[in-house]
């Protein structure tokens, strides 16, 4: 039972953190981080600022799921079932994206000429770059999770054996590293860590995992008021901060950064709170079959909706429409698309492996 319902407001959450993500990159286009901002602007911003906890939601869900696994010890089973689910549709999605990239940039018809002079080069180019640069902009999350799986052994063995003592040290540490020192640097240029020594080691992504895993086997129950009432805190510091940094003409916010203490704190607050609140009230098996759907094609949504974001808004701003109703119409239409052509995808043999990372959906 214990299993089942830890299972089940994960899947919940996931597909939480798909909307989230869908949303943020439909607000991208309005969101110019160098000029002040006028009241549209002020207002989508508003809204963006719920959507950088994402990715925090995304990185915590895998570490509670993945450190708790022992098979991820052995690096022969990471490499020939972990990786490959990772490796394969991100491969198979870079080349998507190289090619809508490329024939977006050419107005002319696909010939030969388009292929000599812009999808080659391209290609090159990018392949060159591949290693530090992602062929996509969003699939930098598939980098990351890329390099998770590569220590996914190394990680699993110590996590696992770690008492509650130790894993608070090493999240201490890494929120201090990790967090604190680039926020410090991020105010204060002159002194940022960079100029006098590299901790990188000590930083990353690696610590929201660890630290999804100590949510998830440490923290057993909460208080809902309490926590609703840091996330408002979170959040109302973080649109009052955010929205005078920008207007100030000094560029992204520090508070929007994955890895910063607001955007942890508020991803903390949402993962607990949706288990909490389903551990009091699970799902009934109707609506939790939904979600399970929706769940298992979140990775395909991910890789699949810029393409389908980007080709929708477009269109919906050459129409002439407001601001407001291009994000309405592109962030909904986006969402249900990206979602069923994942689904469609997951019933198609070998397309299901290419397109989502999943084999068949067994029935």
């Amino acid at each position: 039972m214990e299993k089942k319902s830890r299972v089940q407001y994960y899947d919940i959450i996931r597909v939480l953190a798909i909307g989230l993500v869908i949303l943020g990159h439909c607000l991208g286009k309005w969101m110019l981080w160098d000029q002040p901002m006028d009241k549209t602007r002020t207002v989508i911003h508003v809204i963006y600022c719920f959507c950088p906890m994402c990715i925090g939601i995304f990185f915590m869900i895998s570490g509670a799921l993945l450190l708790k696994d022992k098979k991820n010890q052995s690096v022969r089973f990471v490499f020939t079932k972990r990786v490959p689910r990772v490796l394969v549709p991100a491969l198979f999605w870079s080349v998507i994206y190289l090619i809508f990239y490329s024939a977006e940039r050419f107005t002319q018809p696909i010939s030969g000429t388009f292929i000599k002079r812009v999808f080659i080069p391209n290609a090159v180019n990018t392949v060159k770059n591949s290693l530090n640069t992602p062929w996509s902009s969003h699939l930098w999350f598939v980098y990351a999770m890329l390099a998770f799986y590569i220590l996914l052994p190394i990680l699993c063995t110590i996590i696992q054996n770690a008492t509650k003592k130790q894993l608070e040290y090493i999240l201490a540490v890494w929120f201090v590293a990790g967090c604190i020192v680039p926020l410090i640097g991020d105010f204060f240029p002159s002194i940022a860590m960079p100029n006098r020594g590299n901790i990188n080691i000590l930083s990353g992504y690696a610590g929201i995992f660890i630290l999804g895993y100590y949510l998830d086997t440490y923290v057993k129950k909460i208080s809902l008021p309490v926590c609703a009432g840091l996330f408002a805190a979170v959040m109302v510091f973080t649109v009052v901060f955010a929205t005078k940094y920008i207007n100030s003409g000094r560029g992204f916010p520090p508070v929007h950064h994955y890895y910063s203490p607001t955007v942890l704190a508020a991803s903390g607050c949402v993962v607990l709170a949706v288990k909490e609140l389903n551990t009091r009230k699970p799902l009934s098996e109707k609506t939790y079959s939904v979600i399970t759907k929706l769940s298992a094609a979140t990775f395909g949504t991910y890789f699949c909706h810029e393409l389908v974001r980007i080709l929708l808004q477009n269109r919906l701003i050459s129409m002439g429409l407001s601001p407001y109703a291009v994000i309405a119409i592109n962030f909904t239409a986006t969402l249900i698309i990206s979602f069923a052509a994942a689904y469609i995808a997951l019933k198609i043999p070998y397309i299901n492996y290419l397109f989502c990372g999943v084999k068949i959906i067994k029935k």
